[in-house]
């Protein structure tokens, strides 16, 4: 493989570590925005996924300086590595975004649900004990 090609394939390696700074960047100068307005779960928790994603570039870049930046279809330690801080951070990131209010909606909508099939059972158990009377005229 050529000089020039290793040189561009390190540059693709190494332009996740630019916009991991800048997506970090991006999230901090607009975080009340984030946590007001769209109302995120977690901003540290992207912050994290994003790093994570650093991290698997590490470790993918050792991979193929280890194959002399030949693709060789194999499994090792640095590869399952590399695939792990992929799938971390994913996961940070999707649970970064996942929105507060949404777990509020949910719990309370169980909570009212409750609450209103308490209510009809007090209700019927009150009718049960004292009926209501329907003829409430008065004949003189």
């Amino acid at each position: 493989m050529s000089l020039p090609l290793k040189i561009a394939i390190a540059l693709a390696h190494f332009s996740v570590y630019v916009v991991v700074a800048i997506s970090i960047w991006i999230f901090s100068q607009r975080s009340d925005f984030y946590r007001h307005q769209v109302k995120l779960r977690s901003l540290p928790s992207i912050y994290w996924g994003y790093v994570c994603f650093a991290i698997a570039t590490s470790y993918e870049v050792a991979e193929h300086i280890n194959d002399q930046w030949i693709y060789v279809s194999q499994i090792s330690g640095l590869n399952n590595l590399f695939y792990s801080f992929i799938v971390f951070g994913l996961g940070f990131i999707a649970l970064g975004l996942k929105k507060r209010s949404t777990a509020r909606h949910l719990t309370s909508g169980l909570h009212g649900r409750y609450a209103a099939a308490l209510r009809r059972q007090r209700q019927q158990k009150h009718h049960a004990i004292f009926p209501a009377h329907h003829s409430c005229d008065l004949h003189l």
